[in-house]
């Protein structure tokens, strides 16, 4: 398997928001600080410190920022939809629900952002399948 394409990124102290647009991947986030707003075609969704929100692949989304005051603090993980496919057995996932906020679902998603640092193929593949399984 290749991780080549899973990444994260950190965001600490966010006050910029962004406009309409999409990502190839689901984009998995654990906010840290503050609260965070994702604006989708008929919904908004709005995920407090602690908890899990989910954007499946190109699904258009606006980040808003609710209060320049309270900066929001989290990190994404990026996963690529064949990886997902593939570590979830072959099956395509579709998240319907968004927002996450389950002890087992943050631990897994910390194990699998320390698996991506020490970029250990076998530790980030069952990192990843716990993870997958764990959010399915």
């Amino acid at each position: 398997m290749n991780f080549d394409d899973l990444e994260y990124i950190s965001i600490d102290n966010q006050t910029t928001e962004f406009p309409k647009h999409f990502h190839e991947t689901f984009c998995i986030s654990l906010i840290h600080q503050g609260t965070e707003q994702i604006d989708f075609e008929n919904q908004s969704l709005f995920s407090e410190a602690g908890s899990i929100s989910i954007t499946n692949p190109f699904e258009i989304h606006s980040n808003p920022i609710i209060d320049i005051n309270f900066p929001l603090k989290f990190d994404t993980i990026y996963i690529p939809n064949d990886l997902m496919k593939a570590v979830l057995e072959g099956k395509n996932i579709i998240f319907l629900k968004k927002k996450k906020n389950n002890k087992k679902e943050k631990f897994l998603f910390v194990e699998l952002k320390n698996a991506i640092d020490a970029k250990n193929p076998i530790t980030i593949e069952f990192c990843l399948r716990q993870f997958a399984k764990s959010l399915k």
